[in-house]
């Protein structure tokens, strides 16, 4: 809908023809990627609406979880819906360079330590070999499965139990 650059302070502008929630993507030299979701569909055309951003300058350790990353279930078969999110991946690291990634599957806790173990690695392995596939050299990316050893929700609640069920990158070398 909209392409705005900041100036040297950080501020931007953007007119936007009618309410709405609108995706935001933001794109900075030495910071990770971000993405947003803003809902203006309360705001007016007479009055500024103002919404401030905090993107992570890109550091060691530093983790992003791929939030629309989608798998067959119990499989590590790549779901087409995730390639958009993958392919913001892919741009990331050829505008990155020289940045090392580890990929690293999440699992909830139905099922079996063992069996969501090897789940996770191969669902991380899937997005490695995704990623290897469009040109990222595979010498920038390590893979591993969690299963359900690092949890972000409870995992007594169905959506606690999604949550954790997720593929995030962490940012290993610069």
């Amino acid at each position: 809908v909209a392409v705005a650059m900041t100036d040297s302070t950080g501020t931007y502008k953007v007119k936007f023809s009618r309410a709405g929630v609108y995706g935001v993507e933001i794109k900075a030299i030495d910071y990770l990627f971000f993405l947003d979701a803003v809902d203006m569909t309360k705001a007016t055309t007479d009055e500024p609406f103002i919404k401030d951003f905090y993107p992570e300058k890109i550091e060691i350790g530093a983790k992003v979880i791929l939030e629309n990353i989608y798998f067959e279930t119990n499989k590590s078969t790549l779901n087409p819906s995730s390639y958009i999110q993958l392919n913001q991946v892919l741009e990331f690291m050829k505008s990155n360079s020289t940045l090392r990634l580890e990929i690293s599957g999440h699992t909830d806790n139905v099922g079996s330590l063992k069996v969501n173990t090897k789940l996770s690695e191969e669902r991380a392995k899937s997005v490695v070999d995704y990623l290897v596939a469009n040109g990222i050299p595979s010498n920038r990316l390590e893979w591993k499965g969690y299963a359900f050893t690092q949890p972000v929700a409870g995992n007594d609640t169905p959506e606690g139990r999604e949550k954790n069920r997720r593929v995030e990158f962490k940012v290993i070398g610069k």
